[in-house]
């Protein structure tokens, strides 16, 4: 079972969606995962601050988690998400800049996670929607809800092997920064 990592003062989940995908994080992966839901993390100018729907830390990479919580049709595109025929930003895109700030961010407070660590990006649906179309170079990184422990836990698909157990140990250091 995951652990779940409060910051205090730190809000809840801000959705039911959100939610729903925390408590199946926490049920389906090991206790060696750690959970980070809802965090804000302020960049240097020109950069707003951004949100982490949660970030998991695990032994082999840090994954930053969009989550989203859509029962209409959706259809991701290279460059939009379309929900019921209308545009929105696509998180996908979205999410890749939050996992790149992510690795520079720690990489300047712990130097040897430059080269040692590895910072991966999901977006997962929390609910089935009515129609789901991903364009092929994203469908390893939009998954629906029962997918998404076998990306982020033990022997993931998405990360290197010579990052696997690099982040050992190195829990502490990790969520302090």
């Amino acid at each position: 079972m995951a652990k779940v990592f409060w910051l205090v003062d730190h809000p809840k989940p801000v959705n039911a969606g959100e939610q729903r995908v925390l408590d199946h994080l926490i049920k389906t992966l090991p206790d060696s995962v750690i959970l980070i839901p809802n965090l804000t993390i302020p960049y240097a100018r020109p950069d707003e601050p951004m949100e982490y729907d949660i970030i998991a830390v695990t032994p082999d990479a840090i994954f930053a988690v969009e989550v989203k919580d859509l029962a209409q049709s959706v259809e991701f595109t290279e460059q939009y998400m379309l929900v019921n025929g209308n545009i929105r930003g696509n998180p996908y895109v979205a999410t890749r800049k939050k996992a790149q700030k992510l690795k520079t961010r720690i990489s300047e407070e712990l130097p040897w996670f430059r080269n040692d660590g590895w910072v991966e990006h999901l977006v997962v649906l929390a609910r089935k929607p009515a129609s789901l179309s991903v364009c092929e170079g994203m469908r390893e990184r939009i998954v629906e809800l029962e997918q998404v422990s076998n990306l982020i836990g033990p022997g993931s698909t998405l990360i290197d092997s010579r990052f696997r157990g690099k982040l050992l140990g190195k829990t502490e250091s990790l969520i302090s920064c």
